[in-house]
């Protein structure tokens, strides 16, 4: 049986305020942090590189199969309505 959970935000004065847009992310395999830039909402998926086991790791990657919450461009030109196609 599945049990839910509920995340609190980290409301220390550490993590407010300080103008950095940053996802914080703990491997629990090695208990390193790691500190990913937020940019327009998202983190860039090559970022996910420096979560290692060890120097020889290749890094961790992302899959979505269905391209379901992956971006695919961004433009500073030209608005895409997804709604309307």
């Amino acid at each position: 049986m599945a049990t839910e959970q509920t995340i609190k935000p980290d409301t220390s004065p550490d993590h407010l305020g300080d103008g950095r847009d940053v996802l914080s992310v703990t491997d629990q395999r090695t208990g390193q942090t790691y500190e990913l830039p937020i940019t327009d909402g998202a983190i860039r998926a090559a970022e996910l590189r420096q979560v290692k086991v060890s120097e020889d790791d290749f890094g961790l990657m992302s899959y979505d199969p269905a391209f379901l919450n992956t971006a695919s461009c961004r433009s500073a030109i030209t608005w895409i309505d997804g709604d309307k196609g």
